[in-house]
């Protein structure tokens, strides 16, 4: 199989760029100001609802074939690494509402030429949603305009309106899917109420995999999703039922994901700019380099939540340059991510953290 060589050529940058990526930033300010406004603090923009802060290990596997041992999979190795399992808005909504979901990694301890928008020093992040394989807009023009469109006006809506249209988002999401048109959007306020650690999680957008390119997910192990206590929670009485599962479910045992990497095998079928574009698996599955393991813990309290909810950033800056996040949605986060996680603590009046080792966290 003959995989797409990196280079940057493959990016095609816009005039425009400057403009649309300002303006998504100051659209999520707005937003963030709303929910700040209503809930008396600053939180994330999306994704403002931790369910599980978590330690663990990364182990890169040995035996890799050229083209997945790139980067920080080039050789076998044993990394520290923090994760932040949350729900989708950028507001704190009860669990009866069951959201679209994230899972952000923080790989500690990196080496490597970093790229130059990088903010911290020694760590790799990666962002992941669940079950979609490719973004919702193509490029980050669509996604102003249906941030404009709906997202912006979340927070001025009832709690009831949101759980309403969960229950519509959920039944036509089923519909569609029996006659096998699924709606990618649905699932904002209509996402399944599966276990967080049910979920499979990708990066959606594309990066640079050394020498190649390639999109990354998160896969439960067999395992894992045998030892959950339950795969489908019941919504309604407790407010915070997902965090709830996570902390049950940790303090009897811990969880594991297999990272994998889909490679790019052509430019036009699997591309950089349109991030929307799901790439067929069938030309090119995703493909195991390493394993997450998260040890029983406490998967979610007040000192963790100081930590990982109010003073730690994950961002996909935060990136050896054989990581580099490629295509327009990628260079949007570059320029967003940092304005918006500079105001919320900023607006909190709390100093960010850059974790060293996991010893650097609270348990």
């Amino acid at each position: 199989m003959t995989y797409v060589r990196y280079s940057s050529a493959l990016e095609e940058i816009k005039p425009e760029e400057a403009e649309t990526f300002a303006r998504i930033a100051e659209t999520f300010t707005g937003v963030g100001e709303k929910v700040r406004d209503n809930e008396g603090r600053a939180t994330r923009v999306s994704h403002a609802k931790s369910t599980g802060l978590l330690k663990g290990e990364l182990e890169i596997l040995p035996g890799l074939s050229p083209e997945l041992a790139q980067g920080i999979a080039s050789t076998p190795a044993r990394f520290e690494v923090v994760a932040r399992l949350a729900q989708g808005p950028g507001e704190h909504l009860d669990d009866k509402i069951s959201t679209h979901r994230g899972f952000a990694l923080k790989i500690l301890g990196v080496d490597g030429p970093r790229i130059v928008e990088a903010v911290e020093a020694a760590t790799q992040d990666w962002l992941f949603e669940a079950e979609e394989t490719g973004f919702l807009n193509k490029d980050a023009g669509q996604f102003l305009l249906n941030l404009k469109a709906g997202v912006s006006h979340a927070p001025d809506l009832p709690e009831g309106v949101k759980k309403v249209v969960r229950d519509v988002s959920a039944a036509t999401q089923t519909a569609l899917k029996a006659v096998g048109l699924p709606s990618r959007s649905l699932g904002f306020f209509g996402h399944p109420p599966r276990h967080p650690l049910a979920e499979t999680y990708f990066s959606q957008a594309p990066i640079r995999w050394g020498d190649h390119v390639g999109k990354l997910g998160l896969y439960p192990t067999q395992e894992t999703v045998d030892a959950l206590i339950e795969t489908a929670l019941e919504l309604g009485g407790d407010p915070d039922v997902f965090r709830h599962a996570m902390v049950e479910q940790f303090a009897q045992t811990g969880a594991a994901f297999e990272l994998r990497v889909q490679l790019s095998t052509d430019i036009d079928s699997m591309p950089i700019e349109d991030a929307s574009v799901r790439w067929d698996e069938d030309d090119s599955p995703y493909r195991t380099i390493g394993v997450i393991r998260f040890p029983a813990q406490s998967a979610w309290n007040d000192a963790k939540a100081q930590a990982w909810d109010e003073r730690m950033g994950f961002n996909p800056a935060n990136s050896l340059e054989a990581h580099r996040p490629l295509g327009q949605i990628m260079r949007a986060r570059l320029f967003v991510y940092k304005r918006l996680q500079d105001w919320r603590r900023a607006t909190n009046a709390v100093q960010k953290v850059e974790p060293v080792s996991l010893a650097d966290l609270p348990d």
